[in-house]
This record gives C-alpha cells, structure tokens and sequence, in this order.
C-alpha cells in the first residue's frame, strides 16, 4: 500500500471527538486558530484533513486560511511524524565531515526516503 493511499485510510479513521473538545473549549475566543491548531495537533501528533474541515466550520474561517496558516508555520505538520526524528546536520562543517553519508545510511537500513516515516509510526 502506497504512502498516500495509508494516509486516506488513517484520515478515515480519524475519531474527531478530540477536535470537537479542543474547539469548545475555544468556540467564542476571537483570533483562536493559532490555539487551536497547536492543540490539535498535541492531540493527534499532527493536523489531519478532517479537522481542518471541522475548525474551519467551527471557527467560521476559509479551509483555505487554516491550510495558508499551517503550511506557512514550520510548527504545523500535515502528515503523521514518527515518534522519534531522526535529523542530520547540514551546516558547513557537518558537511565537509561526511554529514550527507551519514542521511544516507540512515535511509538505506531504515528503507525510507528524505522526509519520510516508517510504517511503525
């Protein structure tokens, strides 16, 4: 099963009694998209499509403005992470000390790409 069609399927069982929490304890805050994204995504380990439908209708703002929001803020993550990231220094002296083998390595015995997350989550 491809990366894309996993990540349909997780969405469709995304349970959004969570977001519907997080959201009243929110409803009539003005300027509280900010809030509440984090909070999703402490919930959940990252913003699911389903619940940026659900805080667009709640909080009465475009799908267009929460998704310009959390592709704007490095924070914000859209797919599911892993629970430990694995990050390989690219400054220069990292690179001049084979720092781009080093991600290499790391892809070829984990069996992923750049930027990706094993199955096991």
């Amino acid at each position: 099963m491809s990366n894309v069609a996993e990540q349909q399927e997780q969405e469709q069982e995304i349970d959004l009694a969570g977001a519907n929490e997080i959201l009243d304890h929110y409803e009539f805050m003005q300027g509280a998209l900010m809030p509440v994204l984090q909070a999703i995504q402490e919930h959940y380990g990252y913003i699911p499509e389903p619940c940026v439908d659900l805080v667009a209708d709640r909080l009465n703002v475009y799908s267009s403005q929460i998704y310009g929001v959390l592709t704007f803020y490095a924070q914000f993550h859209l797919e599911p992470r892993g629970k430990y990231i694995i990050r390989v220094c690219k400054g220069t002296a990292c690179h001049v000390r084979g720092a781009n083998r080093i991600g290499d390595v790391v892809t070829e015995r984990l069996g992923i790409g750049h930027a990706e997350t094993t199955a096991d989550l």
